[in-house]
């Protein structure tokens, strides 16, 4: 059995570089400040309409928001995970999926405090990005990309001392997709995204 590596590119690698130099300098800009950093997994199910062209998979994720007030914030997104899309003869093989996306978040303030020292923030989000598909078959290479919006709802849980805490988030995306070998025309599918990450403030 032949095994792919996946080879980064600029293109792809950029996002994350980005945001690894974020977190690297959280301690200087995450004092009790506007901005969180974020890195964790979750997972991929694909709607009705796109099984039976690509496979649900496991996600890892990060993330960097900025808050504008108590009620409103922006955050940036990128996911990478190993899945499988349908080949021209019918057959799945093995891709990367890569996501990467930005959008606005309405908060709510602290609904507690008494729940073991954390505060619970709610959220809910709209967003627009790309999501890409790159082909690692030993039949067959290439890759496809579209335009993804998302909505998202989630809970934020921060320590009322210390700066680490933890995001839970649940996305509803909305994908264009064509399949690397052109078999259907490009639609519009649905798919849901779990994640859950540590957050450093």
């Amino acid at each position: 059995m032949r095994v792919h590596t996946f080879v980064p590119t600029l293109r792809t690698l950029l996002p994350e570089a980005l945001l690894l130099c974020t977190i690297a300098a959280a301690p200087a800009i995450a004092q009790d400040g506007p901005f969180q950093l974020r890195a964790g997994a979750g997972g991929f199910a694909p709607g009705s309409g796109l099984k039976g062209w690509v496979s649900g998979s496991s996600v890892i994720g990060l993330e960097a928001s900025y808050e504008f007030s108590r009620y409103l914030g922006v955050t940036a997104s990128t996911f990478l995970g190993d899945t499988q899309t349908r080949m021209y003869d019918g057959e799945f093989g093995d891709a990367h999926l890569w996501q990467y996306d930005a959008g606005l978040e309405g908060r709510v303030p602290a609904l507690s405090a008494g729940i073991a020292g954390l505060r619970v923030g709610p959220f809910v989000g709209l967003g627009i990005g790309q999501r890409s598909y790159d082909m690692r078959s030993s039949f067959m290479t290439g890759s496809t990309s579209g335009l993804t919006t998302y909505g998202a709802l989630g809970l934020d849980f921060m320590p009322t001392r210390g700066h680490l805490g933890f995001r839970t988030e649940l996305r509803d995306d909305r994908s264009s997709f064509v399949d690397v070998s052109h078999l259907i025309p490009r639609a519009t599918y649905g798919d849901l995204t779990y994640f859950i990450g540590l957050t450093w403030r």
